[in-house]
């Protein structure tokens, strides 16, 4: 097989399986739901555009003729790349229900901080080459296909093993939930969640210790979510009948707390969480 071709395969299905995910997504946003669900369900949408994205621009990037071209195509890259790793970590935040917690808001401006001033360095030239001390781009005679060939400057490293502990730390928490967890459905849902953040964890862990020509992240995120975004589809994440009933429920003037089978919490109402204002500060599952 040529593999130029092959090459270009892989990276079309890049942008082929976000696409048609976000837009099976969007179709499926028709229905009155709970806030969280809303939430989680819109930071997964945001996700999967970010990958989108990102897998576009490199797409673009490997086939510009010329250098500009390719600078703009990872300017735009990057973008996307913040837009999916800010995204898929608030999705972890918001389906463990620890949104509001100082664990996850610390971590999460931190990362806000070093994602805009990457991006700002970025659009505006690097003039201090702190995201790369040399940036190059060249001809991958093997593939026919422009290549990037970057030295990382502190803005870049320290970004990203940032991110790397918060996403390393998100797949620990992950794991220890999946072991705890009874409930054969909710088990399944978190091994999915873990194998998604393992698999971003690895490609991250790559282009940060191996210097290799051809990006992995673009392919490894759109593969992490695809069988998170499967799962939603099918109900499994999020049920819809159940999540019709929520929003019933949410709009209640009654006090209702969701509890799973083993008295573990789920969810409240906002006028149970007015009545005990330590409802919104728990995690799910935690035995009330």
């Amino acid at each position: 097989m040529n593999l130029t071709f092959l090459l270009s395969s892989i990276q079309l299905i890049g942008v082929l399986l976000p696409l048609v995910s976000f837009v099976a997504m969007f179709r499926r946003q028709q229905i009155k739901a709970s806030m969280n669900y809303m939430f989680s369900n819109m930071s997964l949408m945001l996700t999967n555009l970010g990958c989108l994205i990102i897998n576009a621009s490199y797409w673009l990037l490997i086939w510009s003729k010329t250098e500009d071209g390719a600078f703009i195509a990872l300017k735009m890259e990057y973008l996307g790349n913040v837009l999916f790793y800010l995204s898929f970590i608030l999705f972890i935040a918001t389906y463990f229900k620890m949104q509001t917690k100082a664990m996850v808001v610390v971590p999460m401006l931190l990362q806000s901080v070093l994602d805009g001033l990457l991006v700002i360095n970025l659009w505006i030239d690097d003039p201090f080459h702190v995201v790369f001390k040399n940036l190059e781009f060249g001809k991958w005679d093997v593939f026919s296909v422009t290549y990037m060939r970057a030295e990382p400057g502190v803005l870049y490293l320290v970004r990203y093993c940032t991110l790397c502990m918060i996403l390393f730390w998100g797949l620990l928490y992950t794991l220890l939930k999946m072991f705890r967890m009874r409930i054969p459905q909710e088990r399944n849902n978190m091994a999915k969640l873990a194998g998604a953040e393992f698999v971003i964890c690895m490609s991250l862990q790559i282009m940060l210790f191996f210097r290799v020509p051809f990006d992995v992240v673009p392919i490894s995120a759109a593969l992490s979510i695809l069988s998170i975004i499967l799962g939603v589809l099918k109900g499994e994440f999020f049920n819809f009948a159940d999540q019709g009933r929520e929003w019933v429920i949410e709009h209640s003037d009654n006090v209702f707390v969701i509890v799973d089978s083993l008295y573990g919490y789920l969810d409240a109402n906002p006028k149970a969480k007015r009545v005990f204002p330590e409802l919104p500060f728990m995690g799910k599952n935690k035995q009330l």
